[in-house]
């Protein structure tokens, strides 16, 4: 069974992915600036958790409604 995908939540996937990016690139970099890469990987950390915490309500109300 799959599940529609709101809007909000696509778009903390994308903003996700560009930030992980961002990160990727900010990585590479000859001097890496400390302070932006953990920022940056702070911010791809809370993305994900705000779309595994929708994934899992999602699952908890398919569970409550399964017969």
């Amino acid at each position: 069974m799959r599940t529609e995908v709101p809007q909000a939540v696509r778009h903390l996937m994308d903003e996700a992915h560009r930030t992980q990016l961002q990160l990727r690139l900010a990585l590479t970099e000859d001097k890496v600036d400390a302070a932006k890469a953990k920022a940056l990987f702070e911010k791809v950390q809370d993305l994900r958790g705000k779309r595994a915490r929708w994934r899992f309500e999602e699952n908890l109300k398919r569970a409550q409604t399964a017969p």
